[in-house]
């Protein structure tokens, strides 16, 4: 087997801000721990260092938390040669923390789901118990037993204090630092309001331990206050500080409990520490989630046809609205606290919506129609909608479910389908008969046409002037119901190009430059001029877009005073979803009372004996515009010019990307 050496890369910035976090902070709180337990109260002792380095470890990638551990570790090392403990003393306390950290990295990388830490209180304590109860009580064992058999500390005088220090340290500071390494933990938080609240917990809880008779209590009531006034961070920091006073107070002798000089009394004392500060933590949790809670239901609707549900991370229903129960006919009350996953899951029976609510479980939003048989309504179709409820900090608390009944709502859409079906046959129907139509009739009008000239040919010497007047007005009509004709089949025509098959990338310069070589002939004999340069890429049916440039030049040309040669420039413009297309000439002008015509069928501004024309040139033009997500405006200046501009949709969401020059 051939053996290939692997080579990492250098560390992420985040990994070293990592590694330099957790040798900084365990340092630092090293440092300081070790100071409070040097006083009088050595009772008091507390060890800060080593949760902080397993709420970074445990929140890091796996390849990182071997080497944030070694590096605290260091940390710890250094400060207590820094506090004057011998080399051999300092290293012999190394083995049990690093045994401690190593545990509490294992369990909660492992075991816990930390994304909800902070949103669930039974998560919440688990996580206390596997971060700072466990891997402490394994620490102190191991570190005892080496620090004994070293012959540097008995025992029995070691192991309890390590624990109860440890233990202490890490109940107050793992909550505060996994908060802090969550998503968006500051969110809500008031820096101006949070100061003020930790200067007045420090304030009064060092005054109530140094000079109340029962200072437990006062501290505990103001813990609590702010538990249900702050966000939950600001009570997880405020942790710490009571129990950083409660050391001082202790190590200047300010509060010297009777039974403090006993190891069931000093074991007593911190078990009262502990109930003062972990109960407003855990509050903090209820209260923030409670807080989520009442946010995600204020939007939820009152309606007498929506069924409305939270059902939590364990699957367990939480709250319900009474359509609910008038639906189900079961009274809420009844259903509060029951396992709805259970339930879905229960006996032979799988309920359909459950692969739905396990996808809502993972972060996922779902819709879906369905048909449900209720006890009290019957069969009815519901739009059901399951949304992954979060809260400040991104964490997922649970599923918003919501099932909308469409009973009536999705009969009135099958109707409309079918009217629309209906509709589409008849349009079809109608184009169909437009083409017939327009094939039929050429023959009678081609008929007339030859006819009429036949006539004139043979009866030229023997027609009188008025008969030649009416025949030539025959065939001038004849010719117009040609062209209206064909108009009406382009007009028609426009709703037949299918986009999904006939809209492609368009070179919008090769096209026009097509369509002025179609009017190279017209162009000559009015002497006229055509500026287009740079006009890019659009997106749609060619021969459309042809037609309409072709219909817009057209009328450039027709509608010119008769001593003035047409001169017309072709440019475009682009915005982030359209491009317009703008045809300018410097004819007759329109009015702007008779602007809002243009553009509707047969709307004529001008007698056929002055400008030829059937009326739905401008007409098709618009259909075309609309047909490719757009439309077709019109400025004008009379006796200046026209600007008709184009407007085309681009592709949406960089599908396609079209190419300008």
């Amino acid at each position: 087997m051939k053996t290939e050496l692997a080579f990492h890369p250098w560390p992420s910035r985040s990994a070293i801000a990592d590694l330099l976090l957790a040798f900084g902070s365990a340092l630092v709180l090293a440092l300081g721990s070790i100071a409070l337990s040097l006083g009088s109260g050595g009772v008091a002792s507390i060890w800060l260092a080593n949760a902080v380095a397993i709420s970074i470890a445990a929140s890091a990638p796996g390849t990182s938390r071997t080497p944030i551990l070694l590096v605290a570790a260091l940390g710890s090392l250094i400060a207590t040669l820094i506090s004057g403990k011998p080399l051999m003393g300092s290293l012999a306390f190394l083995p049990g923390n690093l045994v401690e950290m190593l545990l509490g990295t294992h369990l909660l990388a492992r075991y816990s789901q930390l994304q909800r830490f902070s949103s669930d209180p039974k998560t919440f304590l688990r996580i206390l118990t596997l971060g700072s109860l466990i891997p402490p009580l394994v620490g102190a064992l191991a570190g005892s037993l080496l620090l004994s058999l070293v012959g540097y500390v008995g025992f029995s005088d070691a192991w309890m204090d390590w624990f109860i220090s440890a233990a202490i340290g890490s109940l107050v500071t793992l909550p505060l630092m996994l908060s802090l390494r969550a998503r968006q933990s500051l969110k809500g938080v008031r820096i101006g309001s949070t100061l003020l609240t930790l200067t007045l917990v420090a304030a009064v809880s060092l005054a109530s331990f140094a000079l109340a008779p029962n200072p437990f209590g006062l501290v505990s009531v103001v813990l609590l206050v702010t538990a249900y006034l702050q966000p939950r961070l600001v009570v997880f920091a405020a942790a710490p500080l009571v129990v950083v006073a409660f050391a001082v107070a202790v190590g200047h002798g300010w509060l010297v409990p009777a039974t403090a000089d006993t190891p069931l009394g000093h074991l007593l004392m911190h078990i009262t520490l502990l109930l003062v500060v972990i109960p407003p933590q855990a509050v903090a949790v209820i209260v923030a989630r409670q807080r989520a809670l009442d946010e995600i239901l204020a939007v939820v609707g009152g309606q007498a046809n929506q069924l409305a549900a939270f059902i939590d991370m364990q699957g367990i229903l939480r709250w319900a609205n009474k359509a609910r129960a008038d639906y189900w006919g079961v009274p809420n009350e009844l259903s509060m606290g029951e396992s709805w996953l259970g339930k879905l899951r229960g006996g032979n029976y799988i309920s359909p919506i459950q692969p739905l609510f396990e996808q809502a479980l993972a972060g996922q939003k779902v819709d879906q129609v369905m048909s449900v048989d209720f006890p009290v309504r019957g069969l009815r179709t519901m739009a059901v909608h399951l949304q992954p409820a979060f809260d400040e900090e991104s964490h997922q608390v649970g599923v918003l479910y919501t099932s909308t009944d469409v009973t009536d709502l999705e009969a009135s859409r099958k109707q409309l389908e079918a009217l629309a079906g209906s509709l589409q046959t008849s349009n079809q129907d109608l184009q169909h008969f437009v083409r017939v139509s327009s094939h039929d009739l050429r023959e009678p009008l081609n008929t007339i046409a030859q006819f009429s000239s036949l006539i004139e040919e043979r009866e030229e010497h023997d027609m009188s002037p008025e008969s030649r007047t009416y025949l030539r007005h025959v065939k001038l009509a004849a010719q117009r119901m040609g062209v209206l004709l064909e108009d009406i089949r382009l007009y028609v025509q426009v709703d037949e190009a299918d986009p999904d098959k006939t809209f492609r990338e368009v070179d919008l310069d090769e096209l026009v430059d097509g369509v002025v070589d179609a009017l190279s002939e017209r162009v000559q004999q009015q002497r006229a001029t055509i500026r287009f340069t740079s006009l890019g890429r659009a997106w749609g049916d060619s021969g459309q877009l042809a037609l309409a440039v072709k219909l817009l030049l057209s009328n450039a040309l027709k509608f010119v005073p008769a001593d003035r040669a047409p001169d017309i420039s072709i440019t475009t413009t682009r915005s982030k979803d359209h491009l317009a297309l703008v045809v300018s000439d410097n004819g007759i002008g329109i009015d702007a009372d008779k602007l809002p015509l243009l553009g509707e069928p047969f709307k004529r501004l001008h007698s056929r004996r002055v400008y030829e024309g059937s009326g739905l040139g401008l007409a098709i033009c618009k259909r075309i515009a609309r047909k490719h997500g757009g439309d077709l405006r019109i400025d004008s200046t009379p006796q200046v010019g026209s600007q008709f501009t184009l407007t085309l949709a681009l592709p949406s969401g960089g599908e396609k990307q079209l190419q300008t020059e």
